[in-house]
């Protein structure tokens, strides 16, 4: 047990503060949305995304069913860039 009072109170260990912490971010993805009415959480992802093919709004991570679905396949997800007055999601390889 390695305890450094500088960082840690004397009851923490060294490391406990972030070991909840998600590593990689991708299994933290999934429990990081909004949660209407109130969301206490910022999302760091869109929830729901135009595409250039549709005027209706689609889930952003849609085929991605797990933690583990995120973590091999984050990479094919789209991004979002300004196509005149809308954002719509481009690049998509999923």
């Amino acid at each position: 047990m390695i305890v450094v009072p500088e960082v840690a109170a004397p009851h923490q260990l060294v490391g406990s503060r972030p070991c909840r912490q998600a590593v990689p971010w991708q299994t933290d993805f999934f429990d990081c949305v909004f949660q209407s009415p109130l969301s206490w959480w910022p999302a760091a992802h869109p929830d729901d995304v135009f595409t250039a093919t549709s005027n209706n709004y689609v889930t952003w991570d849609r085929g991605l069913n797990s933690f583990s679905d995120m973590v091999n396949f984050w990479s094919g997800l789209g991004f979002l860039v300004q196509s005149g007055d809308a954002v719509i999601e481009t690049e998509r390889t999923l």
